[in-house]
């Protein structure tokens, strides 16, 4: 019944609708019917070795502007629905491509005066202030949803470099943009992150950014290497050094075309 409530709250198109559900009386537990998805996994499409580049730059952005609009509106329910385990794995796509938040087996409720939970921990990418406080908030999400946004530009695990098709399809303020949004979802304090209201609003104004921009001018877009802001503002020995290295390195990543002349 928890489950069912958590499922009910999280209604949205861009969440996995569940059909029906089966009553104690005719299996063993209860069991929730939810719509069949044919098309996979996020994570299947930007990171199984037969599909590289799969899926276009414009469709990516689509997509994390559909999952951060259906995570919103979980936060927004009268009983705010924090997911807990955010990651590409459990974003589905149907055939047209269309967002399908799933899993909410980890979720948590939150009634409407609290803003925080005190759980043990679960899900798949930790926020860091779990560890210092023991509590999770819907910021919770925001951080593991900025992991989720990594790997839509690297098409990598948290590795060191732009993915090729992003790089040659995006614009460079798109680029940036969606570097910016990660890096504020990665704030290692819940309070100075984003709400997912504001990262969608965010991403929906890089879908509809208008301005065309080629790599060779990228320069006049993104900010020289001396002034640009470090990815992770906060130093956190949490964070390994390696990660640290690949933020930097995936901006180095965008504005290195500048240095070498636009090569």
């Amino acid at each position: 019944m928890y489950l069912t409530s958590v499922v009910d709250g999280a209604t949205h198109f861009c969440s996995l609708e569940c059909h029906d559900t089966a009553p104690p009386a005719k299996t063993p537990v209860p069991l929730l019917v939810y719509e069949f998805i044919t098309n996979n996994t996020f994570h299947h499409h930007i990171h199984d070795e037969d599909r590289v580049s799969s899926i276009p730059w414009e469709s990516r952005l689509r997509i994390a502007t559909e999952t951060a609009g259906a995570l919103a509106h979980m936060h927004a329910a009268p009983l705010h629905i924090i997911h807990r385990d955010i990651k590409s794995v459990n974003i589905l796509l149907d055939d047209e491509y269309t967002v399908k938040v799933a899993y909410f087996g980890v979720s948590r409720l939150v009634s409407f005066d609290q803003t925080q939970l005190a759980t043990l921990v679960q899900g798949t990418y930790i926020d860091p202030e779990y560890f210092q406080s023991g509590l999770l908030t819907k910021k919770s999400d925001v951080n593991s949803f900025g992991v989720v946004l990594i790997e839509l530009l690297t098409g990598e695990k948290l590795d060191y470099i732009l993915e090729d098709r992003a790089k040659r399809e995006g614009q460079a303020n798109q680029i940036k943009g969606v570097a910016e949004v990660e890096r504020k979802c990665w704030r290692l304090k819940g309070d100075k992150r984003p709400i997912m209201k504001e990262v969608k609003e965010e991403l929906e104004g890089l879908t509809d950014y208008k301005q065309h921009d080629s790599w060779g001018g990228i320069g006049h877009n993104l900010l020289n290497v001396d002034e640009r802001e470090p990815l992770l503002i906060e130093p956190s020995n949490f964070y390994g050094s390696s990660q640290r290295v690949a933020f930097d390195s995936m901006m180095n990543e965008v504005i290195l075309p500048q240095m070498d002349g636009g090569r």
